[in-house]
């Protein structure tokens, strides 16, 4: 009896160490890549690289403002590559344009090119 009882005690430290460890590791994640509506400011600020950028490509900057301020955009640093000895090549997506990938392509153009159009105007 006594056995059980220290056996269901290890498995419950064992059980509640787990969800606190994913616990933190949640909530560092969340705190990191999040912006509220406070810090609008702050996140103009932030990406203010990227929206002049855009600027000059002649994107309107209504738009721009709106997808930067909107609580789903947030820098998620999973997709920064850093090139500051100019040691990444650039990349060669050449294996990419083969006839069938290139013809697939075509065809959803063509399926959708009414839908494409109105998003262009």
């Amino acid at each position: 009896m006594i056995q059980r009882t220290h056996h269901k005690a290890y498995y419950y430290f064992i059980a509640v160490g787990i969800v606190f460890f994913l616990f933190i590791l949640t909530t560092v994640k969340i705190s990191y890549s999040s912006f509220t509506g406070i810090d609008q400011p702050l996140k103009l600020k932030f990406f203010n690289p990227v929206i002049n950028c855009l600027k000059q490509k002649g994107i309107d900057t209504n738009f721009i403002k709106n997808i930067v301020l909107d609580n789903r955009t947030k820098f998620d640093d999973k997709y920064v590559k850093i090139n500051v000895n100019g040691y990444l090549k650039k990349t060669d997506y050449a294996h990419n344009f083969t006839k069938n990938s290139v013809q697939k392509a075509k065809d959803f153009y063509l399926r959708n090119i009414l839908t494409l159009k109105k998003g262009r105007n």
